[in-house]
């Protein structure tokens, strides 16, 4: 149960879960400690790029990604997004929804 409501983040940084040890990946999860950078830009081959997306996904880091097809190699643009408080705003209204029904079935039973 979510205990208080959570608190909408208050600049652009964000947590940086990715576990790897490459260069690309070092560089994104200092691009999402970073309090004031919104976008970042990676421009390598396919590999690479399919390399780090796979790893935003599998450590689920609050980012949306799209390959701009511009030049060779093309660009991964990842840019930052709330997922993470939207996903955790609605689990503590879901549970504040749980709690008044539970609430209300605990005075219907107490007034009986």
């Amino acid at each position: 149960m979510t205990v208080a409501e959570p608190t909408e983040p208050t600049d652009l940084s964000r947590p940086a879960p990715i576990v790897c040890r490459c260069n690309e990946c070092n560089l994104v999860n200092e691009f999402l400690r970073n309090p004031t950078q919104n976008e970042h830009r990676v421009r390598a081959v396919e590999y690479t790029r399919s390399h780090v997306g796979e790893r935003i996904r599998q450590f689920q880091c609050d980012l949306a990604g799209a390959t701009e097809k511009k030049g060779s190699p093309y660009t991964l643009v990842l840019t930052k997004t709330d997922a993470s408080f939207q996903c955790a705003l609605a689990k503590y209204h879901e549970d504040m929804k749980d709690l008044n029904m539970i609430k209300a079935i605990e005075a219907k039973v107490a007034g009986e």
